[in-house]
């Protein structure tokens, strides 16, 4: 009888904490960047500013691309990751995608703010000295061309940046599974796993919070992150999966993310594109040989 009962016990644990966990990241859906300034201010409240730590992504988070190629969306097209919109074999781009492609778009492409009122809570939340900083999975390859668009839509990091223990500038640039560097508030960190990468940057400068409030809008992002600070029971840490750009895009394309007619778009652009680069500048015309080195 008593075993029956721890049975039965457990099981309820399991499915409450399952229960638990789908509300956890349910509630922290949201489509604007209030509820996060909200959440800022409440918590700077309870623990202090000094103990509040704030980190947010940057594609469809704080920045959105002004066109389709070269955008978040059109990456994973491009990499078979959204259902309704598998790229062709004619559309897909096989040829130095992450040699040459990402890196192109990125100095040509432009951005633009998800939600307006983002500099201004992020300056706000810097003037009081809250502790900021973008964690981004883009490359430092392309930190010139990732900072420009987020100066030039009013967003400086490196006013309040997460620090070393003893207040001192926090620079690294190294290569863990892949390439990483911290500089001025940016975090890039080549698609490595966010979870582990905050509990990297944290360890590396030696800084604790008490609440630390993360805000993306990847799913996989979301559970890598919960899954890391899950059990940590020293941090009081709230994920926010903002889905303003995929939302509000889904509605606006009734119900999917791509189009048939935006796919065949993005890969006429590309191809006009590569058409007059090739022209004005036939070195780069080599279908075995990436532009970049490396």
């Amino acid at each position: 009888m008593n075993k029956n009962r721890y049975l039965v016990l457990l099981l309820l644990t399991v499915l409450i904490t399952g229960v638990l966990k789908a509300q956890t990241l349910k509630d922290s859906t949201i489509f604007s960047f209030k509820d996060v300034n909200n959440l800022v201010a409440k918590k700077s409240k309870e623990y202090g500013i000094e103990n509040v730590l704030v980190i947010v992504d940057i594609d469809n988070t704080l920045l959105t691309s002004n066109v389709d190629l070269g955008g978040d969306i059109w990456y994973n097209w491009q990499r078979g990751k959204i259902k309704d919109a598998i790229p062709t074999k004619k559309q897909k781009i096989e040829n130095c995608f992450y040699e040459d492609v990402i890196g192109l778009l990125y100095e040509l492409g432009t951005m633009r703010l998800t939600d307006t009122l983002i500099p201004q809570y992020i300056n706000n939340w810097q003037k009081n000295g809250t502790t900021v900083f973008a964690l981004t999975s883009r490359s430092p390859r392309y930190r010139t061309a990732t900072k420009r668009e987020l100066l030039k839509n009013g967003i400086d990091l490196s006013k309040s940046p997460l620090k070393q223990i003893d207040g001192s500038i926090a620079t690294y640039n190294y290569t863990l599974d892949r390439e990483m560097s911290y500089e001025d508030g940016l975090m890039m960190t080549t698609g490595m796993n966010k979870g582990d990468m905050i509990a990297h940057i944290l360890g590396r400068t030696g800084k604790t919070f008490k609440s630390i409030i993360f805000v993306d809008d990847s799913e996989k992002n979301i559970i890598d992150v919960t899954e890391k600070y899950k059990d940590n029971i020293n941090i009081d840490f709230t994920v926010f999966y903002y889905d303003k750009i995929v939302r509000d895009r889904k509605i606006a394309n009734g119900g999917v993310l791509i189009t048939k007619k935006q796919a065949k778009k993005m890969a006429a652009d590309w191809d006009k594109l590569t058409e007059t680069l090739n022209t004005i500048f036939p070195g780069r015309n080599s279908k075995n040989k990436c532009v970049s080195p490396n």
